[in-house]
């Protein structure tokens, strides 16, 4: 859920003011260099959840603490192997970063790490409560997209929630009509032009975001193309486990689709 060169968070982020401005910012400086960090080691999430929350005794109401936290809890959920612990973590960020929003729905992180909280719980949820989920993560993160338009991670996860809707099956979606006046409709079409919006803010340098493109391909009907792209990614280098796991995808599927191998 971030981007290889900024963790989630753009060059372009507005600092929060507020009392005690000094210390604020340098405890979110402490934070972020470790957020670097989280996505390979629970060490460095434990560190910014207790740092974090030790800031949050004073600053409660410190919404850069609030969202830096539920990423940390996001990041630390995704490193657990239990599904009882994985949905703890997942329900305290859901909180963090609701109370987050709750004082200030301007700041695009809060409904990033909201939505990716919403969304990583659907795993969790039956059909109904699935799909409830699943509107509130395009809400969040379209509207965050819409405060920050130049953060290629909130155009990558738009475009994995429309690749995701578009694969849903004809019971699924049959299934979805029954519960909700207007159930969730994408296409992979849209997919593709959320991924390539990602790729033109940070051009061929995530791996995860060009699987995605060449996976759009693929259910496009254009294979030569889609095998273009699963090279570009494939030989990008494999640096976090989320690299790793799109590296094991990008394998199978050139040994499908690549007739040159």
């Amino acid at each position: 859920v971030t981007t290889p060169n900024n963790n989630g968070e753009s060059g372009e982020e507005e600092e929060e003011e507020g009392e005690g401005e000094g210390e604020a910012e340098e405890t979110e400086r402490v934070l972020d260099e470790l957020g670097k960090k989280t996505l390979e080691s629970e060490e460095a999430c434990n560190s910014i959840i207790q740092l974090a929350r030790a800031a949050l005794e004073e600053r409660a109401d410190d919404v850069g603490l609030l969202w830096r936290l539920s990423r940390a809890l996001v990041h630390l959920s995704m490193l657990k192997q239990d599904d009882e612990e994985e949905k703890a973590l997942l329900q305290q960020a859901l909180e963090q970063s609701k109370h987050a929003l709750d004082l200030d729905s301007s700041v695009w992180q809060c409904h990033q790490w909201y939505a990716v909280a919403v969304g990583s719980l659907s795993k969790f949820d039956g059909t109904q409560q699935k799909i409830q989920h699943g509107f509130e993560y395009k809400e969040h993160i379209s509207t965050a997209i819409s405060l920050n338009p130049k953060e290629p991670t909130l155009h990558y996860l738009l475009g994995r929630w429309c690749s995701e809707v578009a694969a849903l099956s004809w019971i699924e979606k049959k299934a979805a009509a029954a519960l909700f006046a207007t159930p969730p409709e994408s296409s992979y079409e849209e997919a593709l032009q959320c991924c390539m919006k990602a790729e033109e803010l940070l051009p061929e340098q995530w791996k995860a975001n060009m699987l995605l493109v060449a996976k759009c391909h693929i259910q496009l009907g254009d294979v030569p193309l889609a095998v273009e792209w699963l090279h570009k990614a494939y030989n990008l280098p494999t640096i976090t486990s989320e690299d790793r796991d799109s590296q094991e995808e990008l394998e199978k599927l050139l040994a499908q689709h690549d007739s040159s191998e």
